[in-house]
C-alpha cells in the first residue's frame, strides 16, 4: 500500500478551478496577421516581377553612404588616400586596382554624383588630423559651378552631415547596407514606388521649375561608395540613349544661374591646398575622359587654357589630363560621360603607373 497519495493519481473530470481558457485571438491580432501575409505576397510578388525584368538590386545614393566613408577616414590614420570629385571619378576610378598596384589601404571614395568638389576639399583642408593624399577628379561644369548652383554643391551638406553623425544615423545606414543589397524594390530608378505612382498619376510639369532629370537603372552602388555601370548596358541602345538625355537637360539648367566667380574659386581652392600641404598632405587631379556631345560641350564652355592650365597654376599642383596619355584616352564612354568597368580598371592602373613611375 502506498504510503503517500498524490494529486498527480487524480484521474476524474478536471473541477472547474483546474480548467484553463486559451486567451482568444484578437481582432488587432487577426488584423496583424492579415497584413503581414498580404505584405509578403506583394513583396515577393514584386521582387519576382522586377528579376524576370533583368534588375538587380543596388545600394541606394543616400547621404548616409558618404558621411560613413568620411567617419571611416577620421579612424583611420592622418596619411591615408582619398578620393573626391564627381561620378566620373566615382564610375571610372577603380579602388581594388588602385589597392593592387600600391599594396596599401584601399582608398576612400568620397565622389558624389553631379557634385563639386572644393566643399569636400574644403571639409579635408579643415580637419586638422587629415594629412593625406588627395585625389581630386576635375569635372570642368562642377568644378567651376556658381555658388548658386545648389545642385552642384549638394556636397557641402554632405560634410555638414558626416559632422552630426550620431548612433541612429549609423543604424539607418546600416539598415540600408543590410536591405538594399537584397531588395529590387529598394531601387531609387524608374522601378521605385515613388516613381511608379509619379508616372501612373501623370503629374505635370510646373511653370518655372528645374526637376531633377530621371535616370534609368544603368549603374549599381557597392558599399564603399564606389558606382559601375552594368555590363548589359554597353549594348542597350535605349537606355545609353535616356542617360544621354538626361545629360543634356541636367547640363541646360546650368545657363539658369550666374556665371562663377573663377578667381575667386581659384584662390580659396589655393588656400584648401595649402592647409592640407602644410600638415604634409598633397593634392592631385585628374581629368577623366568624357567623349562625343559632352566633350564638344566641355571644350566650347571651358577651354584648358582658360580653366584646367589656371587650375594647376594656381594651386602648384599635378594634374593628370586623360588627352595628354596616348594610355588614357584611348577609352570611351558609353553615354559620352563615365567609363566601363572593364575600361575602369585598366585607366586607373594606367593612371597609378604614370603618377608612381613618370
Amino acid at each position: 500500500m502506498p504510503c503517500s497519495t498524490s494529486s498527480l493519481e487524480h484521474t476524474g473530470a478536471p473541477s472547474a478551478a483546474e480548467l484553463r481558457k486559451l486567451p482568444a485571438l484578437s481582432h488587432c491580432d487577426f488584423t496583424l496577421l492579415i497584413v503581414t501575409a498580404l505584405t509578403t505576397c506583394a513583396v515577393t510578388a514584386r521582387e519576382w516581377q522586377l528579376a524576370r525584368k533583368g534588375y538587380m538590386p543596388t545600394l541606394s545614393l543616400h547621404q548616409g553612404l558618404w558621411a560613413r566613408q568620411r567617419n571611416l577616414l577620421s579612424k583611420g590614420s592622418p596619411g591615408q588616400t582619398v578620393v573626391i570629385g564627381s561620378s566620373r571619378i566615382k564610375f571610372g576610378f577603380d579602388l581594388e586596382e588602385w589597392t593592387r598596384q600600391s599594396d596599401n589601404s584601399k582608398p576612400f571614395m568620397l565622389a558624389w554624383p553631379g557634385g563639386c568638389p572644393r566643399p569636400s576639399l574644403h571639409d579635408l583642408a579643415e580637419d586638422d588630423a587629415f594629412a593625406g593624399k588627395v585625389i581630386c577628379g576635375y569635372t570642368p561644369g562642377l568644378f567651376f559651378c556658381s555658388n548658386d548652383d545648389h545642385f552642384a554643391l549638394k556636397t557641402k551638406p554632405l560634410a555638414e552631415y558626416a559632422q552630426r553623425w550620431g548612433p541612429a544615423e549609423k543604424a539607418g545606414q546600416m539598415l540600408r547596407l543590410l536591405l538594399e543589397p537584397r531588395l529590387r524594390m529598394l531601387l531609387q530608378t524608374e522601378v521605385s514606388p515613388l516613381e511608379v505612382a509619379r508616372s501612373w498619376l501623370a503629374l505635370g510639369r510646373r511653370a518655372e521649375t528645374m526637376p531633377t532629370p530621371r535616370l534609368p537603372d544603368f549603374a549599381f552602388i557597392t558599399q564603399d561608395n564606389r558606382t559601375r555601370i552594368h555590363n548589359w548596358c554597353l549594348t542597350d541602345v535605349p537606355t545609353r540613349k535616356q542617360v544621354t538625355d538626361a545629360w543634356q537637360a541636367a547640363t541646360s539648367q546650368a545657363a539658369f544661374y550666374a556665371p562663377a566667380n573663377t578667381d575667386a574659386i581659384l584662390e580659396s581652392t589655393r588656400k584648401d591646398i595649402a592647409k592640407i600641404r602644410a600638415r604634409g598632405g598633397d593634392v592631385v587631379f585628374i581629368r577623366f575622359p568624357s567623349t562625343n556631345w559632352f566633350r564638344e560641350l566641355e571644350r566650347q564652355n571651358f577651354p584648358r587654357q582658360l580653366y584646367w592650365k589656371r587650375l594647376l597654376e594656381a594651386t602648384g599642383c599635378q594634374g593628370i589630363h586623360f588627352e595628354d596619355y596616348p594610355e588614357l584616352a584611348r577609352f570611351g564612354c558609353p553615354e559620352w560621360s563615365h567609363l566601363s568597368q572593364d575600361d575602369a580598371l585598366l585607366f586607373t592602373r594606367g593612371l597609378y603607373k604614370i603618377l608612381h613611375h613618370p
